[in-house]
């Protein structure tokens, strides 16, 4: 690891690394407020489920630029082995957080379609689209600058930005359903959505949680 941050320090790839982590946690909390002040405008609680995704998101970000930052700096006295834990620490931190989010955004989505009130208005159909598009548009910059710095970290992120794309393409087919008549379609495409953010919050927290019980000790911060 020793030679891997040197390399990165001479060659401005640590530089590019918590940029881009710092990047991603601002476009996200962008799409953060943009969705959450949507989705109290419109009562739209599939609006909600992706704004608390886009959050989780941006603590993702602010993981990334940890980790580029821990990684560069020597074992010491006091941690001997090095900060390796400190990566799936956070992911974990995160996929609780997602978790929780998602729990919150079902609880939501059912109590919306039992209580059968009426939606104001359904978010336009672009609107979906054009949080999809940022998002796939944040993808592929990840994509490009993981594979320039060669970290796993930021790959996740990106690949993690590439799902969103794809659940805001999901997602967009609620106002069309709305248009048709059906208004229970944001109950339904919330509950959906909530239901992967809870599936993607586990199987994170399991992928990570033998790094900080100690049953492994093979997680690293680059490829």
């Amino acid at each position: 690891m020793s030679s891997f941050c040197k390399d990165a320090e001479n060659n401005g790839t640590l530089k590019l690394g918590k940029l881009a982590g710092l990047f991603s946690v601002l476009v996200n909390l962008l799409l953060f407020s943009a969705k959450v002040t949507l989705s109290v405008f419109f009562d739209s609680v599939a609006l909600l489920a992706d704004a608390l995704n886009s959050l989780t998101d941006a603590m993702g970000g602010v993981f990334s630029a940890a980790a580029f930052i821990l990684s560069a700096r020597a074992p010491s006295a006091r941690f001997p082995d090095g900060f390796s834990r400190a990566a799936p620490l956070g992911a974990f931190a995160a996929a609780v957080w997602l978790c929780a989010s998602g729990v919150f955004a079902l609880l939501e989505s059912v109590g919306e379609f039992f209580v059968g009130e009426d939606a104001r208005s359904s978010p336009s159909v672009w609107l979906f689209l054009l949080f999809a598009a940022c998002k796939a548009a944040l993808a592929a910059w990840l994509f490009v600058c993981a594979k320039k710095t060669q970290s796993s970290v930021l790959m996740l992120c990106a690949k993690d930005s590439a799902a969103d794309a794809l659940l805001g393409l999901f997602a967009s087919a609620s106002p069309v359903f709305y248009a048709l008549g059906f208004a229970e379609s944001d109950a339904l495409f919330g509950a959906a959505l909530s239901l992967v953010l809870i599936g993607f919050g586990f199987g994170t927290a399991r992928e990570n949680l033998p790094y900080l019980i100690g049953d492994r000790s093979d997680f690293s911060l680059e490829l």
